[in-house]
C-alpha cells in the first residue's frame, strides 16, 4: 500500500499533499461538471473550474452555513442571500466563451491545413508536369468532347 509505505518512510507531508491533491482533483472534476464541462472530452477547460474554485468571493459577499450544514452566500449591502455561488454564472459563461474560442481555433487550423494540403498536392503535381485537379478536370472534359 502506497500510503503505508509513505508513512513508514517518514513522508507524512507527502501523504498529506497527495491526499489534498486527490481531494482537490475530485472537487475540480465535480465543479467542472457543474459548469457544464465534460472532463474527459474537454480537459483543456478544467483550468476554468480550478480558477473558479480558487477565486475569492466578490466584494460585499460572505459565505455562511445554515443549521443543516448547507452553504449559502449573503450580499451585505443588498441583504440578498442566495444558494448559488455569486461567481458561478461568470464561470459558466467563461466556459462557453472558451469553448467557442477553441472551436474557432480548431476550424482555422483545419481550414489552414486543408489549404496547405491542396497547395502541396498542386505543387507536387506541377513538379511532375501534371495539371492541378481543377485544370485536369477541364482537360478531361475537353478531351471527351473532342
Amino acid at each position: 500500500d502506497i500510503f503505508q509505505s509513505l508513512e513508514e518512510d517518514g513522508h507524512e507531508s507527502s501523504l498529506a499533499n497527495f491526499a489534498l491533491a486527490k481531494a482537490g482533483a475530485s472537487e475540480i472534476m465535480e465543479y467542472a461538471q457543474y459548469l457544464g464541462i465534460d472532463p474527459l472530452k474537454e480537459p483543456q477547460l478544467l483550468r476554468i473550474a480550478e480558477e473558479g474554485l480558487q477565486a475569492p468571493l466578490p466584494d460585499g459577499w460572505s459565505e455562511h452555513e445554515d443549521p443543516d450544514g448547507n452553504i449559502y452566500y449573503h450580499h451585505i449591502s443588498s441583504e440578498e442571500s442566495v444558494w448559488q455561488h455569486p461567481l458561478d454564472n461568470f464561470y459558466k459563461a467563461k466556459v462557453v466563451r472558451e469553448r467557442a474560442r477553441l472551436r474557432e481555433r480548431r476550424r482555422q487550423r483545419e481550414s489552414k491545413s486543408g489549404r496547405s494540403r491542396k497547395a502541396a498536392a498542386c505543387s507536387e503535381s506541377a513538379s511532375r508536369g501534371v495539371a492541378p485537379p481543377s485544370e485536369f478536370s477541364l482537360l478531361q472534359r475537353g478531351a471527351a468532347v473532342i
